[in-house]
C-alpha cells in the first residue's frame, strides 16, 4: 500500500512537471521564447502561482500522511491484535520496516517536491525580470515622448498666448458689432 501511495504521487509530479516543462526547442523559436519571457496576458503567472500553492499542499499532505503513520505506533497495533508489543518482534520488525520505508517515500517525495519548487520559482523570477525590463524601456521611450512634448509646448505656447492677446478686441461689444 505504501508503494502504491508513493508511486501515485510520483505520478501527480509527473503530471505537475509536464505542465510547466520548458524544452531546449522552445527557446530556439523566438516567438515560444518570446511568450516564456513576456507575461503579457498573465497566463503564465497564474499558472506559476498555482503550481507553486499545488506544490505547497502536496507536501502539506505528505508530512500530514506521516503523522498519521506515525500515530500506528507498535503500540496500538499490538492493542488492537490483543498482544505485547515487546512481546510481538513479527510486529515490532514489520513497523520499522514499514516506518523506515515510509521515511524514504517522503524524503525522496519531498526532496523532489522542493527541487520543483526551486524550479518554478526560477522560472517566475527570470519572466519577471524579463518583463520588468521591457516595462521599463517602454517607460523610457514614453519619457522621451513627454520631454519632446514639453519642448514644443514651451516654444509656441508664450507667442500663441501672445498672439491670441492682442487678436481680441479690449471691448465686449466690439464682439456684438462684429457679427
Amino acid at each position: 500500500m505504501l508503494l502504491t501511495w508513493a508511486q501515485h504521487w510520483s505520478g501527480c509530479l509527473d503530471l505537475l512537471d509536464k505542465s510547466v516543462k520548458v524544452e531546449l526547442g522552445e527557446l530556439a523559436n523566438e516567438d515560444t521564447s518570446n511568450d516564456l519571457m513576456f507575461d503579457n496576458s498573465f497566463g503564465r503567472s497564474k499558472a506559476y502561482f498555482k503550481a507553486l500553492q499545488i506544490l505547497r499542499i502536496f507536501a502539506d499532505a505528505i508530512r500530514e500522511t506521516g503523522r498519521g503513520v506515525r500515530g500506528m505506533s507498535p503500540e496500538k497495533l499490538a492493542w488492537a491484535t490483543h498482544s505485547k508489543p515487546d512481546e510481538d518482534l513479527d510486529l515490532l520488525n514489520n513497523w520499522k520496516i514499514l516506518w523506515t520505508s515510509y521515511l524514504e517515500a517522503e524524503t525522496r517525495l519531498l526532496s523532489r517536491i522542493a527541487g520543483k519548487t526551486e524550479e518554478i520559482k526560477g522560472l517566475r523570477d527570470g519572466m519577471f525580470n524579463a518583463t520588468s525590463l521591457r516595462e521599463a524601456s517602454r517607460s523610457t521611450t514614453m519619457n522621451r515622448y513627454v520631454i519632446v512634448f514639453t519642448i514644443v509646448t514651451l516654444l509656441y505656447l508664450p507667442p500663441s498666448l501672445v498672439a491670441v492677446r492682442h487678436y481680441i478686441p479690449r471691448f465686449p461689444w466690439a464682439w456684438s458689432h462684429a457679427s
